[in-house]
């Protein structure tokens, strides 16, 4: 395993690349409603840049480590760094209706709090854009009945938090978790604010 200023060999292709990010393959998300797999999380590791390029075709690449999150190693994926878009937006309500759920709590935790990214199960798909805003809940529970008739009742669904859209795909986001009252769980409901 590799750190900060330690020396690795890569094989593949670079695309003329110098500056790459290093990824871990992670695990698969899969939609809380459907069980459909949506995606594979990938766990950023750091970043390395190119120290000297193969002068054999079976030969490997050079490189050097720049920044480590945890120590490379073999298996690892280099993607390499794009560019750093320049992002205007304006926080806002999605245009219509969306319920969504929590697919995971990025880290590999199962609960997450404020300032933590979570992903849902949710995209540009179903009119969710950067910078979309939504509210954090949790479906209300069904206990018994403890008056006359003795039935399950459900308990109203409870609004803990907002969550800010900052990254979109096809069929899922990611979002960071602002101004929450409890506690963020793989499952929850995420739905168009309350006018």
């Amino acid at each position: 395993y590799m750190g900060k200023g330690d020396k690795i060999y890569v094989k593949g292709d670079l695309k003329s690349g110098t500056s790459f990010q290093v990824f871990r393959p992670g695990i698969a998300l899969k939609d809380p409603d459907t069980k459909a797999i949506i995606g594979y999380e990938a766990v950023y590791i750091g970043a390395v840049k190119l120290e000297r390029t193969a002068k054999t075709e079976d030969g490997v690449d050079s490189f050097s480590v720049v920044s480590s999150k945890e120590e490379m190693g073999i298996g690892d994926r280099l993607v390499p760094i794009p560019p750093t878009p320049i992002i205007n937006y304006v926080p806002h309500a999605p245009e219509k209706d969306i319920t969504a759920r929590v697919v995971a709590v990025y880290g590999g935790v199962s609960f997450a709090g404020q300032n933590n990214i979570i992903s849902i199960n949710r995209g540009s798909s179903s009119g969710i854009d950067i910078g979309t805003v939504l509210e954090l809940g949790r479906y209300g529970k069904i206990i018994p009945d403890r008056t006359n008739d003795k039935k399950p009742i459900r308990l109203p669904d409870e609004i803990y938090g907002q969550l800010f859209i900052f990254r979109v795909f096809n069929n899922i986001s990611y979002g960071l978790v602002m101004q929450v009252t409890d506690v963020v769980s793989v499952g929850d409901v995420v739905r168009t604010p309350a006018k």
